[in-house]
């Protein structure tokens, strides 16, 4: 397997650059930049979808097409970000932030059709990530709650919510493992692994002072990438 990961995020000519389990870096396409503040790999490996604009008010999803292929606009809404992949690679989920809010909307990824509100959120949102089945979206809120909706159910009604990090910024980043667990990564320097059915913390992590707190799962949901 690979890794993707953002090099110089921020400013308008970031590099995407791919680093095998051996450490070897070649950048995605030398030929392709933009102000990507967020990106998810399809679950077949062979697109990105990023969250890129040159700033607040102006950021779109994207699907780029690994590794030289196009790059796509998805979405027009102006505050898009934190793109996320449903199980079969046909759509995408992503935050839209309004006002002191932020709802989830999503978006075949071939662009036919309308974006669709999946969830609707009164508070702002760090990240979503969808259950590797594609019945469950968990989103993690600037207040360090994480909230559970059932896809395809009720808006505005969580099936549950749970206070799950401290910190000034609350729940940083989160993934969701094959068995149903939720792994989230928080300001106050904690990994946090919560059943994906109840709410129920199964475990807290320490974590390195040094870390930046982006996390998730290796495939297979048996380890845990951490980057410092």
């Amino acid at each position: 397997g690979t890794l993707i990961y953002i090099r110089g995020a921020g400013s308008a000519d970031v590099q995407l650059t791919r680093v095998s389990r051996e450490g070897t870096a070649v950048p995605v396409d030398s030929g392709w930049s933009a102000a990507v503040n967020s990106l998810a790999l399809s679950p077949d490996g062979r697109r990105l979808s990023v969250g890129a604009g040159p700033g607040v008010g102006a950021l779109s999803i994207w699907v780029k097409q690994l590794d030289r292929g196009p790059a796509t606009r998805l979405t027009f809404g102006a505050q898009d970000r934190r793109p996320a992949w449903t199980p079969d690679g046909r759509t995408i989920s992503f935050i839209r932030d309004s006002g002191n809010g932020g709802n989830v909307y999503a978006r075949a990824a071939d662009g036919t059709g309308t974006d669709r509100l999946v969830a609707s959120i009164d508070r702002p949102v760090q990240e979503v990530a969808l259950s590797p089945d594609g019945r469950w979206l968990v989103a993690a809120r600037r207040d360090g709650v994480l909230t559970c909706w059932a896809v395809g159910g009720a808006r505005d009604l969580p099936a549950w919510e749970v206070k799950a990090h401290g910190g000034h910024l609350g729940a940083r980043d989160i993934d969701i493992d094959p068995a149903g667990y939720v792994l989230s990564a928080g300001w106050d320097k904690t990994l946090k692994i919560t059943e994906l059915a109840t709410g129920r913390l199964v475990r807290e992590i320490p974590t390195p002072e040094r870390a930046n707190w982006n996390a998730c799962y290796r495939p297979g949901g048996r380890q845990v990438a951490l980057s410092c």
